[in-house]
């Protein structure tokens, strides 16, 4: 026996979406989507029919049309509409955070962090400990780093490395942070003109969860991290009908032929062969890679101390304006 047609019949629980294959179009849709952002009871519309969503929606809840966009989680959203450009910064943001550690009029510093400079534990029980309260000033800078600000990753990252028992030191590594933060008020991020996509849309700086036996397995590693928040992103635009090929540079020759070359290589066998993958993106042509120069590798801004001039070459690079 045999039930007919049962399966277009079946109730489930699950809300299913699906995309309509390539060489296909909407016939409600077409090419005029509309994109929706919804953070816990606030939405962010974008497209270029929004009333019948906002119909729509205003059926169901009560709801208030706020304008255009101008802030969202504390950053300022600034719109040229002209160069198709949108500018994210959160002065505002930084106005409280120097409020909060009483440092709202210290003179400014022209980098992050003291070039050169090294945090250590702190292994002498008689040692200064900190006066303030560290774990939350890391918590409120790691929100910076995460929506606007990537030029203080790294400051940030070797920072969070003592919330446990910070002394006096890293405590005044911190201040100098927020010096340099005060100095710095008005940068954020330009959208429209690390992952670029028309700007910055994606960076990260962390240490490597494993030893690694040369510079060039390092670089490796990192090749094949970077090239999983490719995917990603190369999905993402796909989503708004775009085929684009992502260009990965890096500055380790060592490393880039590792990476085109798939034959055996004696210092090289001990490499997980899951690292190999993004082998698959390069030869299914998703990604390209280019050899560029230490000096002007701007990712070094998310794993360095730079000097001050090194680090405004590097932020403007990225858009960091």
């Amino acid at each position: 026996m045999d039930v007919k047609t049962a399966f277009l019949h079946g109730d489930l629980d699950e809300d299913l979406h699906i995309r309509v294959p390539e060489g296909y179009t909407s016939s409600l849709g077409g090419n005029d989507p509309c994109f929706v952002f919804l953070h816990v009871d606030d939405l962010v519309i974008g497209g270029k029919n929004l009333e019948a969503f906002r119909s729509k929606i205003s059926l169901a809840f009560d709801m208030k049309d706020l304008g255009e966009l101008r802030y969202v989680l504390g950053m300022k959203v600034e719109r040229d509409r002209e160069k198709c450009r949108l500018f994210l910064t959160q002065g505002l943001y930084i106005d409280n955070l120097l409020t909060t550690f009483g440092m709202q009029d210290c003179k400014s510093v022209s980098t992050p962090q003291v070039p050169g400079s090294r945090l250590l534990p702190r292994t002498d029980t008689n040692a200064p400990v900190a006066t303030i309260n560290y774990r939350r000033g890391i918590g409120l800078l790691n929100y910076l780093v995460t929506c606007t600000r990537p030029d203080l990753a790294y400051s940030a990252s070797c920072l969070a490395q003592f919330l446990n028992d910070p002394s006096s030191k890293h405590e005044a590594a911190f201040k100098h942070v927020l010096r340099y933060l005060s100095g710095t008020r008005s940068w954020g991020i330009t959208l429209g003109s690390c992952l670029f996509f028309y700007g910055l849309v994606g960076w990260k700086t962390s240490k490597q969860d494993v030893v690694s036996l040369s510079s060039t397995e390092a670089e490796y590693r990192s090749i094949s991290n970077c090239c999983q928040d490719v995917c990603w992103l190369l999905e993402l635009v796909s989503d708004f009908g775009l085929n684009v090929k992502a260009r990965l540079l890096c500055d380790n020759q060592g490393a880039i032929a590792l990476l085109k070359n798939p034959l055996y290589q004696h210092r090289t066998r001990h490499i997980k062969l899951c690292l190999h993958w993004c082998r698959q993106l390069l030869n299914e042509g998703n990604i390209s890679v280019e050899y560029v120069a230490t000096n002007l590798m701007v990712a070094d801004v998310l794993t360095k101390s730079l000097t001050r001039i090194l680090h405004k070459t590097h932020c403007t690079a990225l858009f960091i304006l």
